[in-house]
């Protein structure tokens, strides 16, 4: 009688053999008797296969040396697989794997065929190791294409492994899959489309719709758990990179402190610590809000009305309703330590941050024209360029009027101004500031440039900021000219005198000179009958008088300059300023014009003050208020 167990074992050795034989056969195919033949298709049917063969990883796969994916037999496949890239690095993350697994079974001399066959002989559905890796390298594939979202979940698949070749095996694989996750090719647009994700490849979130936020801040698991239990917000300034950047942040920071109080003893009502163990953990993601009274969306909107409260101009929310949420669902020493924290935050934010901030809402708000008056308010260090960078925004003169009210930069203030006026008009207001901040002698030079609709400019403000100071006119003469004027006046002078001279005596009139010198010069005048007269006709008094004493140099020690004009300087100094028609009259006394009379006396000077002394302003001959005393210490010298 034959013994059954006996023919059971020649029959597995043989099913063992034909297995062994079938993998030789898989791995080399002898192709040096085949003879080669053109194969003729037509352009359609040639197109076809190649779309074909481009939508089948598996069989445009090149890296099935070991015949892996040919042995494999895929009893279901989810929808998620028809996505070309998924199934494309699906399959070279199987292969990876099985050659893993195999390495590691070979080192404890077996491999991962003698496998197959030993789980095939058991039967059941859940015996197909190889579809079981296959699975195991489609989650992992599509966990990193989904931005960590389970597609599938692998434990399931992770549990039969273990089944199969052990506790240790499993682990291994794991620790492999996940290293694998790092070669996996960058979502292309079909991936991108699929998955819903942004251009770098994260699932698009509300409150990082396009992944930038996430590539910029490296957030810990805890945050992303509080954040993706957060409900939506979807207010203006969230369009904003970086108000939006500020919330988040802000909203964290208050969720770190509720975090580092959780184990604290501080009266914490058990329930909703409760939950808020499971949020840190990841546990408690959906309807959270619904569930606990709005106590995260109450927190994230305190955050969002935190940061409004910081922008100039920007309209704060009602949270009254959120205050109360809040202080309904935490400690009181907990709300303490969020409140300041809320204030360290709007005392403490960076000048270089808010200006990020207004930028930005600027950017998804180009009309709101008091952003930008915050903007140039901010902008501590440069505020000019950055009024003339809207010089030719719609809303400038609003921007304007608003920096005028605002600002103390009296250069800021002018350039406003004029700006304003090029392009409307002042008002009596900003008319009035006009006359404060331009030398009043000067408006006649503003109006020039004004006309000539000069744009704004850092060269238009520096011709502008010269007119806020008087402006110390220089007399350029062609002395040639001028001496052949003075010869051709005095002619004519001493002709009138001849003339006069016919009908009536000369009137002499006598300036008094200095009492340790005197020097007397006769002052041809027109004859006039009453002598009072003619002092309130050309405004001297009995002491004018001409001095042609030689110039000596001024000592600084108070002793005698010996100044040729001093007895004129004196009558400025007394007087403060003398007409045209005096000056003129003094200078033709001198026998000369009084542009040059008045250049032989700052000559005169020079030596001594370094400038033109004497000016001519609003038909008025005066001494600059910058020289004034000097003039005065120069003329009691001779006292």
């Amino acid at each position: 009688m034959i013994d059954k167990q006996v023919i059971n074992e020649k029959i597995m050795k043989a099913l063992q053999s034909v297995a062994n034989f079938k993998e030789e056969l898989l791995d080399v195919i002898e192709v040096s008797n085949i003879k080669t033949s053109k194969i003729v298709q037509n352009k359609k049917n040639e197109k076809n296969i190649h779309q074909t063969q481009a939508k089948d990883p598996i069989r445009s796969s090149h890296s099935s040396k070991s015949g892996w994916i040919r042995r494999l037999i895929i009893p279901y496949e989810r929808s998620v697989m028809g996505v070309y890239q998924v199934k494309k690095e699906t399959v070279k993350m199987f292969e990876e794997l099985c050659d893993f697994i195999d390495n590691e079974l070979r080192a404890k001399h077996t491999s991962l065929n003698k496998k197959i066959i030993e789980v095939a002989k058991k039967q059941g559905y859940y015996n197909n190791i190889l579809y079981t890796i296959y699975c195991i390298a489609e989650s992992h594939v599509t966990r990193r294409y989904s931005g960590d979202f389970d597609y599938y979940n692998s434990d399931f698949s992770y549990d039969i492994l273990q089944s199969h070749l052990g506790q240790d095996l499993k682990y291994k694989v794991f620790d492999r899959a996940k290293q694998l996750e790092g070669t996996i090719s960058h979502p292309n647009i079909e991936t991108l489309e699929y998955f819903k994700l942004t251009q770098n490849g994260l699932a698009v979130k509300w409150w990082d719709d396009d992944g930038e936020l996430r590539k910029e801040i490296n957030f810990s698991k805890q945050e992303l758990n509080v954040l993706d239990a957060t409900l939506s917000r979807r207010t203006k300034v969230w369009g904003a990179y970086s108000v939006k950047k500020e919330i988040i942040e802000l909203y964290l920071k208050m969720w770190s402190l509720i975090f580092q109080e959780i184990e604290a003893d501080i009266g914490w009502d058990k329930h909703k610590k409760r939950i808020l163990e499971k949020l840190k953990k990841g546990n408690y993601k959906f309807l959270l809000d619904y569930e606990n009274s709005g106590f995260l969306s109450a927190l994230l909107k305190i955050s969002e009305n935190t940061v409004r409260q910081i922008i100039p101009n920007m309209q704060v929310l009602n949270v009254k309703d959120q205050d109360k949420i809040i202080q309904d669902y935490l400690p009181i020493s907990l709300i303490e330590k969020i409140n300041k924290e809320i204030d360290f935050y709007k005392r403490t934010i960076s000048n270089d941050r808010l200006k990020n901030v207004i930028d930005s809402m600027i950017e998804i708000d180009s009309n709101d024209w008091k952003l930008k008056v915050s903007r140039v308010l901010v902008e501590k260090e440069d505020q000019l360029n950055r009024l003339i960078d809207y010089r030719k925004d719609n809303n400038f003169t609003k921007i304007a009027n608003k920096l005028i009210d605002y600002s103390d930069d009296d250069d800021l203030k002018i350039l406003a101004l004029y700006g304003i006026e090029k392009e409307e008009g002042l008002n009596k207001k900003n008319n009035k500031l006009l006359g404060k901040l331009i030398y009043p002698s000067n408006i006649s030079a503003y109006n020039k440039i004004l006309k000539s609709k000069e744009e704004i400019s850092l060269e238009l403000l520096g011709k502008l900021i010269i007119l806020k100071e008087p402006i110390r006119r220089t007399i350029d003469l062609d002395m040639d000219k001028v001496s052949s004027s003075k010869e051709e006046l005095g002619k004519t002078i001493d002709i009138i005198n001849s003339y006069i001279g016919d009908e009536e005596p000369e009137e002499k009139l006598e300036i008094e000179e200095d009492s340790s010198k005197r020097a007397r010069e006769d002052i041809a005048l027109p004859p006039i009958s009453d002598k009072n007269k003619l002092e309130e006709e050309i405004g001297v008094n009995k002491n004018l008088q001409s001095i042609e004493s030689d110039h000596k140099s001024y000592d600084r020690n108070n002793r005698s300059v010996g100044l040729k004009y001093r007895d004129f300087l004196k009558l400025l100094l007394n007087s403060e300023s003398i007409d045209l028609k005096t000056g003129k009259k003094i200078a033709m006394q001198k026998k000369t014009l009084l542009n040059v009379f008045i250049k032989d006396v700052n000559q005169e000077l020079y030596e001594y003050v370094g400038d033109q002394t004497v000016v001519i302003e609003e038909d008025a001959i005066i001494i600059d208020e910058f020289y004034t005393d000097i003039v005065r210490e120069l003329v009691a010298s001779e006292e």
